[in-house]
């Protein structure tokens, strides 16, 4: 199974792309189906830095 991951932070791809092996899951990013987005995360939290972008 493979699981799109919508980020940028390497640090956040790296801690769930290990767990999600462990369960032999494979995590893709954004950059790795050719997206490349250069977002400013400033809100206050995960949630608001996800309504950040929209397509």
């Amino acid at each position: 199974m493979k699981v799109l991951f919508a980020t940028t932070n390497p640090a956040k791809v790296k801690k769930y792309a290990d767990e999600l092996a462990k369960r032999g899951i494979e995590l893709k990013t954004i950059k790795d189906i050719g997206i490349n987005l250069n977002i400013e995360e400033n809100g206050k939290n995960a949630i608001e830095n996800a309504y950040i972008y929209e397509f």
